[in-house]
């Protein structure tokens, strides 16, 4: 099912502000710590306009569950969870040290209370958009374009830190050459490229986010949502996520992690076993009933945390359309022996 999160977008028109200069009303990123009931999470949450989003999971299970298009009525947030079948979400009093209130799934309700907690290194979130009406003889298939994109930003740290290293991953990320740039600076330049091009384009609606999807001491885990419109049917996206390891400064790749030369053989029915308990399929369902292959392989694309890895596959990339990015998260309990012992020492 493709995300609320795309239906709900807050357009506004900001050319002129720098992301130091950035309204904190307008967008911030927080990170909170507390129960469920009795059970121990952690909630990364993001605030775009009068939109909130994010990513919430056990720490005894380390899964990211993502949240999206919540709305803030009177100081209550009310934020539904992209879950399977979907019935999933948080619903409590906002305010700026806490959120507190009643978690569902389907007819259970349990209490949460949340706190906002520190951690290092710390981060902003700079958020832009803006639209531009066409007109009939720029000959385009929509009515206007629209540019939104946001991003976590390190707060100020000396030039050989963490935070030096993830600015530049960062700006990477949002494909330019600029060195020294802020995030603020660069989306900005974007936007008035994106509504006010050289030349036409094929692209009508741009909507991307880079966020914190995992952070512990040793291991920060990146989502980075990319939605394009170009003229179709319907837009497309996916997600693509960078895991990073702390203590060393640099970015892990799936075979930093596991032996892949060795596991590849096991890999599809690993991630079988995991996609049938997540969609709740039928072992007598034959998988290419439900996706577009017969067998899952084994992709590049994963999110790291302390408890598993989560493989994550776009839209046609092994399913329809409908089922959107499909993360099938698999615990190291069934990549023992295939572990990397400097890998291993990170989750220790």
């Amino acid at each position: 099912m493709i995300k609320n999160r795309l239906l709900a977008v807050w357009v506004a028109a900001m050319y002129c502000l720098s992301a130091e200069a950035f309204s904190q009303d307008a967008s911030w990123y927080k990170y909170f710590t507390g129960t469920i009931d009795k059970y121990p999470v952690t909630l990364h949450l993001y605030k775009s306009g009068n939109n909130y989003e994010g990513f919430y999971y056990y720490n005894s299970r380390g899964e990211p569950i993502e949240l999206g298009n919540g709305k803030l009525n009177s100081g209550k947030l009310a934020l539904p969870a992209y879950t399977t079948p979907g019935e999933e979400s948080f619903e409590g009093i906002l305010t700026n040290n806490s959120f507190i209130g009643s978690w569902k799934s389907g007819k259970k309700v349990l209490p949460f209370t949340l706190a906002l907690t520190q951690v290092q290194p710390s981060f902003d979130y700079i958020f832009v958009t803006g639209n531009r009406k066409i007109k009939k003889k720029e000959a385009y298939d929509r009515e206007e374009l629209t540019y939104t994109a946001s991003s976590i930003w390190p707060q100020k740290g000396p030039p050989d830190s963490l935070t030096y290293f993830l600015k530049k991953i960062i700006r990477r990320e949002f494909d330019t050459k600029e060195d020294t740039a802020a995030i603020g600076n660069i989306l900005l330049r974007k936007k008035k490229e994106f509504l006010y091009p050289a030349k036409r384009g094929d692209e009508y609606e741009v909507n991307e986010s880079l966020r914190v999807a995992y952070q512990n001491k040793n291991l920060l885990s990146l989502s980075h949502f990319i939605y394009t419109d170009m003229g179709g049917a319907h837009g497309i996206y996916g997600t693509s996520y960078f895991c990073f390891d702390w203590p060393n400064k640099r970015q892990l790749n799936l075979g930093d992690i596991i032996d892949t030369l060795t596991i590849r053989p096991f890999i599809p029915g690993i991630l079988e076993k995991y996609f049938r308990k997540k969609y709740a399929l039928d072992e007598k369902q034959a998988l290419n009933e439900t996706l577009l292959v017969e067998q899952i392989p084994m992709t590049d694309n994963v999110l790291i945390t302390s408890k598993g890895i989560g493989f994550n596959y776009a839209p046609y990339e092994i399913g329809p359309f409908a089922m959107g990015d499909i993360l099938i998260f698999v615990p190291y309990k069934e990549f023992e022996g295939f572990l990397k012992p400097s890998f291993k020492k990170l989750l220790q």
